[in-house]
């Protein structure tokens, strides 16, 4: 597919305007001189490839739009088989130039007498505002194609965050949910077009990402309590805002984790490091020996164990120690 291809429904509309405001014929020529839009004795040739086209290469190739008064007798036409004959009797050729690339051209073309008077005539005119029709079509084109870009951009995305096992969820300034992937969906047991353009607090309260657009650089890893359906879940959340062109926040982008799932991966990752034992904490004072009797006890129970001490005092050595016990549940700071 061309680029101007991509765009044939406009160009015909195009085409079809002019030639009714100015009373001549237009056809749009792509690279490979195919007729993308035409009007009158060539309308139901859209689609066909020109059998020469020497003129549509020369201005392909000059990037210059030219003025064939006398079609078939102009000097870019004496190699065409069809010298003195040509069923064209005037033209205005412009290219069409998207970005720095010539993608096409745009024509004026005279088939009666009647309408080679108006070329002729109104040359200048006529020159300046096909090129104005030139810009336009091509603008459409690069609008068109940065649409596209966008739209697998977008595609992209939302592939990547449905992919994360984390809940992603995404909103505007206005806390309206702008995305919304499929471990959030299940997290929340919210189906994504339920909520998306939706806001946030009507359906997730709790999840504080507004304040993330308060606060420079968001949050990481901040406690949270949602209410969402009737259920209340305990999660982890880091908010990051999402910045503008002009360095404001625009909107917020966090992920969710479930707390109970977080801390046993913790766990799972402590207990794969070295295994420690009550005899590799060092001391002989009668207060580490009472901590290790107690700490040895509490092990084989069910307990729930709150280990508190100053950084550096050994708490985790002392709570792996007790994690190669069975049945046991830890929090400590």
């Amino acid at each position: 597919m061309s680029r101007l291809d991509q765009v044939k429904e406009d160009c015909q509309r195009a085409a079809e305007a002019i030639a009714a405001a100015l009373g001549v014929e237009v056809e749009v020529i792509d690279l490979d001189l195919v007729r993308v839009a035409g009007t009158g004795k060539v309308r139901n040739d859209v689609g066909s490839r020109l059998l020469r086209g020497f003129v549509n290469k020369h201005v392909l190739k000059t990037s210059q739009p030219i003025f064939i008064k006398e079609a078939g007798y102009h000097p870019i036409c004496m190699s065409c088989p069809l010298t003195g004959s040509c069923f064209y009797k005037a033209s205005i050729v412009y290219p069409i130039i998207a970005g720095q690339n010539v993608i096409g051209t745009i024509s004026l073309i005279a088939f009666s007498d009647e309408q080679k008077v108006t070329l002729c005539s109104r040359t200048e005119s006529l020159m300046e505002f096909i090129g104005r029709m030139a810009d336009l079509i091509a603008a459409k084109v690069l609008e068109t194609e940065a649409m596209a870009e966008k739209m697998i951009m977008a595609s992209q995305v939302n592939a990547v965050m449905d992919a994360v096992d984390e809940g992603v969820v995404a909103i505007n300034s206005d806390g309206v949910v702008t995305h919304f992937n499929l471990s959030a969906e299940r997290m929340f047991n919210v189906p994504k077009n339920e909520i998306l353009h939706q806001r946030l607090e009507e359906h997730l309260a709790g999840l504080p990402l507004l304040q993330a657009l308060r606060q420079p650089g968001g949050f990481t890893s901040r406690e949270c309590f949602v209410q969402a359906r009737g259920r209340r879940l305990h999660l982890l959340v880091t908010a990051r805002p999402i910045m503008g062109s002009d360095g404001r926040p625009v909107g917020v982008v966090a992920s969710a984790r479930d707390f109970k799932e977080t801390q046993k991966l913790a766990y799972e990752i402590m207990s794969a490091q070295k295994v420690f034992t009550f005899d590799d904490i060092i001391g002989e004072s009668r207060a580490i020996r009472e901590l290790k009797a107690k700490a040895a006890k509490i092990a084989g129970s069910h307990s729930t164990v709150l280990i508190t001490g100053e950084s550096g005092t050994g708490k985790e050595i002392f709570a792996r120690a007790i994690h190669v016990r069975p049945a046991w549940a830890l929090t400590w700071w």
